[in-house]
């Protein structure tokens, strides 16, 4: 992903850090987190609804999210969706049949304070 993003950018160096990532911030009350752990319609429209405020990182309540990664193949079948081709469950019943990878969102100082950088 670093090298075909600078590429896209036609600027910047392709450049990979580690991190290990400490879980019980999942489980304690000092960390809001969600973690959706497959396709589903209140991932669907999490994914919709942050996509609407990319500018306004605000509007995420989390501190950490994790789940499936929404794509490019994902954004085609949401577009679908927002243009009413297709309902919500039509939406999820396809976005199912994907092989998704996970993804995680660190998205405050607290979250941050759960990863250590791997040297």
């Amino acid at each position: 992903m670093s090298i075909r993003r600078t590429t896209l950018e036609e600027e910047g160096n392709p450049t990979i850090l580690k991190y290990s990532f400490d879980e019980t911030a999942l489980s304690n009350n000092k960390v809001k987190s969600k973690v959706f752990d497959g396709v589903s319609e209140e991932w669907a429209l999490f994914i919709i609804g942050n996509r609407k405020h990319a500018k306004n990182i605000k509007d995420n309540k989390y501190d950490i999210v994790i789940g499936p990664v929404a794509d490019d193949g994902v954004v085609y079948q949401i577009n679908r969706y927002q243009q009413h081709i297709i309902d919500l469950p039509t939406l999820v019943k396809e976005l199912t049949y994907r092989k998704l990878n996970k993804q995680y969102f660190f998205g405050s100082e607290i979250a941050l304070t759960y990863l250590t950088r791997i040297k």
